[in-house]
Order: C-alpha cells, then structure tokens, then sequence
C-alpha cells in the first residue's frame, strides 16, 4: 500500500487461542471501519490500546466480541477521532481493573453506550473522558 491510500474495512476471524490483543491495530491511521466477525474468544483478558491512534477510524463492530476475562481496556480507543458513537452494550466488565484513557482524545465521540459497564474492580479510570469535547450523551 502507498502512504496515502486507506483501508476501507477489516474483517476479523481468530479462531486460536490468544489471551491479549494489546496494541493490534494501534496506529492504523488509514482504516475506516474495523468488524469482529465471528469473533467469540472468551480468553482474552488484555486488550489494551486495541484501536489507540485509529485517527480514521469512523466505525467499529464489537457486538461479538467476549470481555468476560478483561482485566485492561486502558487505552483502548485512545485518539480515535474520527469514531462519532461506539456501542459497548454487549460488554462485561466485572473483572476489569483499568480504564485509564480508555476513551481520551476522542474529541468527535457523541454518544458511547455503557450502560452494562459494572466498575466495582476498576481502580483506575484517570483521564477515561479526557479531551472528548463533543460528548453529548453518556448512558
């Protein structure tokens, strides 16, 4: 791929046994849209700045992704600028303990579904909403 041209969407299949996603697409700059299609591991537990710096990232498809053994979601949506509404309503979060910036610098995010957010483990939530100027609606 040439510098200028962008990725219009993946799709992701894993169907090995992973425990950590952190950093996978960190820094992809150039993609649109990002779908966990068939996307059911129920043994990940770190999935730390996933998507940080995804500047073009417009959409995100995670209703089938598991986070019954997430401890880490720090970081995960970090500097995603372009996202304007994430759905996080399929998301467990019981065991999660980290939640620093998970959603920092997302200054064109509106509205982000948390209502199923259990936050009784989390012990850090520093800068979770930092610099999200636009966010009108928070459930």
């Amino acid at each position: 791929m040439k510098y200028n041209e962008s990725i219009k969407e993946i799709k992701i299949i894993i169907e090995m046994e992973i425990k950590s996603l952190n950093g996978l697409f960190s820094d992809c700059e150039c993609v649109d849209i990002i779908k966990f299609t068939k996307f059911e591991r129920k043994d990940i537990t770190d999935i730390k700045s996933l998507f940080d710096n995804c500047r073009g990232l417009s959409e995100v498809d995670l209703k089938n992704f598991k986070t019954e053994k997430v401890t880490d979601m720090s970081y995960m949506f970090y500097n995603c600028s372009s996202l304007n509404n994430i759905d996080l309503s399929n998301f467990t979060t019981e065991n999660v303990t980290n939640m620093n910036s998970m959603f920092s610098w997302c200054g064109n995010l509106t509205k982000i579904d948390l209502k199923n957010f259990n936050t009784k483990n989390v012990n850090d939530m520093q800068e979770m909403f930092y610099c999200c100027g636009s966010l009108k609606e928070l459930d």
